[in-house]
């Protein structure tokens, strides 16, 4: 009998399995695979529509009152069939309920043909059997004769669910072994824990590693029952999983819930166990430390490890070596005398069973201080360097025994090589050993030793290191290469023809701007020699206008003097000062030749500013107006001043107005012709650049026609 594949659905993966000859094979399809094969029968289904509808001229739809029951019973089901194909059937439709049965109640005896567009519905009872329970449906089916003798049928289906309790179930999986040996049997437990409230009937296990499956009758709230698996493993890993399905009540749906699969792996034993020493040798009563390491390859773990020796007894325990790991231990123990060490281990590992391994076995040797054999080699050589090799060396070695104890047989090598062999070397006694070696290239040379120490253990001693390096000889002197002086290239002067089109278009308008720039100067240089002649020529003027300006006890500013005399003294006025005896007539008020009588003031009131001890004079302000500032304490009267003095006054202060005048205006041609001069030599300085330049490249561009005009001339 064929089998045909299973297909489980668990966590929204799809997995199909098929038996075969080696067992179960799981093809997983993933949630995307699953994914699109459901777009696909989609498409399929929407594609048969049209079909359908063209084929089968009626639709029905079914519902179920109520949808929703705890167990096997009956429902009332409401169908309604509807013509969808345009025009009057020409033959009957048939009703069948969900057990094959004819429905008698639909249209007569089962059969109905329905005119164009017409629709007939009917209500009737149907039982739910478990089977409708556990797949969520109930199916009637429509039955029609095509006119071309074809029978088709169309099913109608609705949803029914289940509303009672549903159960609770845990399940726990233990293998026992973990790893299992070839040939040993393996046990799969799985522990079923009840943890609703109400009690699980028909409790099923199918483990994927047996046939048959288990079961249990029923499971009590709370209470927990174990079914127990065993297969023998083979040459290859097992895989455990199991599905279990169970139901509450006999009238509730079968649930089922699935464990997930778990290699149980065949066991590989790979142990791999050293054991080794710091030093080789020691003294009578000195420690040394064993290191024991332990490699795990396989898969196989192991537990509560011991590592013993016959003369140490008990070395390491309570080891833990997993799978997979290296261990290292390390223990540090005392050397009485020569021994000699191997450790024998005891394993558990986790198939149950307890193996033994035995480690590699060290020497330890020890030595009597007084007794220990000790050789010193001395190498010397008749050179330090080689100047041409290959050349021939002498070397001379020195061995001594500096030890309290005679050794034979001392073999000396170098590179493997035996050079010589000592058949006795008392303590204390020395043996040279010469020989001649042809050197080929410089390096270092080393000799060694070996012998037998006092308990009878290799002993091997080396000499100090000879370098014999290659003489740096001195090398002959370079002769100095006479330079080759190159011939002469004698260049024809520039011509006017040799210069480039853009260098004298820079010439034609530089030419004018430099005109132009030494003109400005000139006027520059001309205008300040006026402006400067100017100057001097006022201040000649302004300091002889100064000399002859008659000085007065008091100057008021604001009141121009009067062509008048200067006034009398009162006679009654005692407090007025002399004049000093020795003072000239002009500075005491005299007239000064070529000046016109002066009329004679009416009254004068001292001043209460008196002129300094410096000969100057203080003026003060008493009161401002709107029109004139009045620079005196309490004039009354203005003060006398002659008429040539008013005019050389007048004088001077045209002559000082037009002087800043003329600066005010030199210096604002200066402004603008430096402006000017900054601009063109910017302007020059460019344009002298980019001449530079161009020379350049033309020189270099025309230094082959100049050769050729200069050949052609010669």
């Amino acid at each position: 009998m064929p089998r045909f594949p299973a297909m489980l659905i668990r966590n929204g993966n799809a997995f199909v399995y098929q038996e075969g000859r080696k067992g179960f094979m799981k093809l997983a399809l993933t949630k995307r695979t699953w994914g699109l094969l459901l777009v696909l029968a989609v498409l399929l289904a929407l594609a048969s529509l049209p079909a359908l509808a063209a084929d089968f001229p009626v639709s029905a739809v079914l519902t179920l009152s109520p949808d929703a029951i705890s167990g096997p019973e009956t429902v009332t089901a409401q169908l309604q069939v509807t013509n969808i194909s345009g025009e009057d059937m020409t033959s009957p439709v048939s009703l069948y309920d969900p057990y094959g049965k004819l429905v008698s109640v639909f249209g007569k005896g089962g059969e109905a043909a329905l005119k164009k567009g017409a629709s007939m519905s009917i209500s009737a009872q149907v039982a739910i059997s478990q089977a409708m329970l556990d797949a969520g449906e109930v199916s009637y089916t429509l039955r029609w004769q095509s006119p071309d003798g074809q029978e088709l049928a169309q099913p109608v289906t609705a949803a029914v669910s289940y509303s009672g309790e549903k159960g609770n179930l845990r399940v726990v999986r233990t293998v026992s072994p973990e790893v299992v040996r070839g040939g040993q049997t393996v046990k799969v437990v799985y522990e079923l824990t009840n943890i609703g409230d109400s009690t699980i009937q028909t409790v099923t296990v199918q483990e994927k590693l047996v046939k048959k499956p288990k079961s249990i009758r029923s499971l009590a709230a709370g209470d927990t029952k174990s079914l127990e698996f065993s297969v023998k493993m083979g040459n290859q890993d097992l895989t455990s999983g199991a599905t279990i399905k169970f139901r509450v009540s006999n009238g509730s749906p079968e649930e089922s819930t699935v464990v997930e699969d778990r290699v149980i792996p065949l066991a590989v034993y790979s142990l791999k166990a050293n054991l080794s020493t710091d030093r080789s040798g020691v003294d009578i009563g000195e420690s040394v430390v064993l290191t024991l390491t332990i490699q795990n390859d396989g898969n196989v773990s192991y537990s509560d490890v011991t590592a013993t020796d016959k003369t140490l007894g008990t070395v390491f325990e309570g080891l833990e070596v997993p799978a997979g790991a290296t261990v290292t231990q390390s223990k540090e123990v005392q050397v009485n005398g020569p021994a000699n060490y191997k450790l024998t281990l005891n394993l558990n590992d986790n198939t149950g069973k307890t193996n033994m391994y035995e480690t590699n076995q060290v020497q330890v040797s020890a030595f009597d201080p007084e007794k220990e054999l000790k050789l010193t080699l001395l190498l010397t050589a008749d050179k330090e360097s080689l100047i041409n090799p290959p050349e021939d060396v002498a070397m001379t070695l020195i061995v001594t025994n500096t030890s309290n104890v005679d050794c034979k047989k001392v073999e000396i090598t170098h590179a493997g090589v035996k050079v010589y062999t000592i058949d006795l070397l008392k303590a204390g006694q020395s043996v040279t050993v010469k020989r001649d070696f042809t050197v080929s290239q410089p390096g270092q040379f080393r000799f060694t030793a070996s012998t037998k120490d006092t308990v009878g253990n290799n002993a091997v001693f080396e000499s100090n290191t000879l370098t014999l390096m290659r003489a740096r000889q001195t090398p002959a002197p370079t002769p100095v290469p006479t330079p080759t002086i190159a011939p002469l290239i004698t260049l024809p002067p520039a011509s006017y023809e040799d210069v480039s089109q853009p260098l004298r278009i820079m010439r034609t308008v530089l030419y004018p701007v430099s005109n132009v720039l030494g003109v400005l100067s000139a006027l520059a240089l001309l205008l300040f020699l006026v402006s400067t002649v100017v100057r001097f020529k006022k201040r000649h003027d302004s300091d002889t206008a100064y000399d002859h300006l008659e000085l007065a006890e008091k100057r008021d500013y604001a009141q121009p003097a009067e062509d008048s005399a200067p006034p009398e003294e009162p006679a009654d006025a005692p407090d007025r000062e002399e004049p000093a005896q020795d003072a000239p007539a002009d500075e005491a008020g005299g007239e000064l030749p070529g000046d016109e009588p002066a009329e004679e003031p009416q009254e004068e009131e001292p001043s209460s500013s008196p002129m300094g001890q410096s000969g100057g004079f203080r003026m003060t302000r008493d009161t401002q107006t709107d029109e004139f500032p009045v620079y005196s304490e309490a004039p009354e009267k203005p003060e006398y001043k002659p008429r040539r003095a008013q005019r050389v006054e007048k004088m001077v202060d045209d002559l000082a107005d037009e002087a800043e005048d003329t600066l005010a205006d030199a210096r604002e041609e200066v402004t603008g012709w430096r402006k000017t001069a900054d601009a063109v030599r910017d302007a020059a300085e460019e344009a002298a650049e980019k001449a530079e330049d161009t020379v350049r490249e033309a020189g270099q561009n025309n230094l082959p026609d100049r050769r050729r005009r200069s050949r052609n001339k010669k």
